[in-house]
């Protein structure tokens, strides 16, 4: 299973960085969301803002907030073998058990001859 690594996507961080980015300001999302100055920098300053909120937004933006709660899906197209990875990395855990084993195999005779050692 995919592990998530961010569950709540933070829609006023992008919004921010959309604001700047085509060099608008709180001011003027506020206009366009018919919002009070003061409310457009506390939204901006929200995590969890409303689907109505999102929407105005993103209109403005000319950005679909809501594609940020949507898992991107993998083109599996453009890789030509999915386990190429997954084999480099399994032949490296092999090499690594090897080792392991042949370590093994020493540290089973090092105690065979302390063994006998102390029995003498």
């Amino acid at each position: 299973m995919a592990e998530i690594t961010n569950p709540t996507p933070k829609v006023n961080e992008v919004a921010k960085k959309l604001l700047f980015d085509k060099r608008l300001t709180a001011v003027d999302l506020a206009n366009a969301m018919g919002l009070s100055n003061d409310s457009a920098y506390k939204l901006l300053r929200r995590t969890d803002w409303r689907i109505s909120e999102m929407v105005a937004a993103g209109d403005f933006l000319k950005y679909n907030l809501f594609e940020l709660f949507v898992p991107k899906k993998v083109n599996t197209e453009t890789i030509q073998n999915p386990h190429e990875g997954k084999d480099a990395e399994l032949d490296a855990m092999k090499r690594k058990m090897e080792l392991m084993e042949q370590e093994n195999k020493y540290l089973k005779e090092l105690v065979e001859m302390a063994k006998m050692k102390l029995k003498k």
